[in-house]
């Protein structure tokens, strides 16, 4: 792998406005919040992520910090402020949310996808952990409509079609577009 790979993302298709989780040039988690033409990101810095693993890989931000997690764990580095003098983020999005590539269409994953969720809060260690599945298999995770402030859950269970059905309360159901090709665990 020597390109970037977005897993999941929301914002505008240029600049930096929105958000978006992926895997660096570099094989580190990386995630990225941005407005306009400034942005904060991170870079995980303890774990380099492997082919043809499957890995439970999150970020949070709470208005200030952003942060990357592997396994549930924070997987540290240090965060990064382009073209902006504090790490606050003010973002609307208009845009859709995209699964297995960013906002630009083209950092498209070379991989597979199981689960993505979506919350309107920080999780703390212990949902991140319930996420996470108590027996430390990323495929057997925990259900993500246990915990409060769910407000996307892709469980990408269909087996066929085009489209993915948002299990949270609000109904976000998604289209799969680019040859999706289902997959089993």
């Amino acid at each position: 792998r020597t390109s970037w790979q977005g897993v999941c993302g929301c914002g505008k298709s240029t600049g930096y406005d929105g958000y978006r989780l992926g895997i660096s040039s570099d094989h580190e988690i990386h995630a990225l919040m941005g407005d306009a033409n400034s942005f904060v990101y991170v870079n995980g810095d303890t774990t380099t992520i492997q082919n043809n693993t499957w890995r439970f890989i999150s970020t949070t931000y709470d208005g200030t910090t952003l942060k990357v997690y592997l396994a549930g764990e924070d997987d540290g580095g240090s965060m990064v402020l382009y073209n902006r003098s504090d790490s606050e983020v003010t973002m609307t999005f208009d845009d859709n949310f995209l699964i297995g590539s960013w906002s630009d269409n083209i950092s498209d994953l070379l991989g597979h996808v199981d689960e993505v969720s979506l919350f309107n809060k920080v999780l703390s260690s212990e949902e991140l952990a319930t996420l996470y599945g108590s027996d430390g298999d990323p495929v057997n995770a925990g259900d993500a409509r246990t915990i409060s402030g769910l407000v996307g859950y892709y469980r990408l269970e269909e087996g066929t079609g085009t489209s993915t059905e948002d299990s949270s309360s609000t109904g976000n159901n998604g289209t799969l577009v680019n040859d999706v090709a289902w997959a089993t665990h």
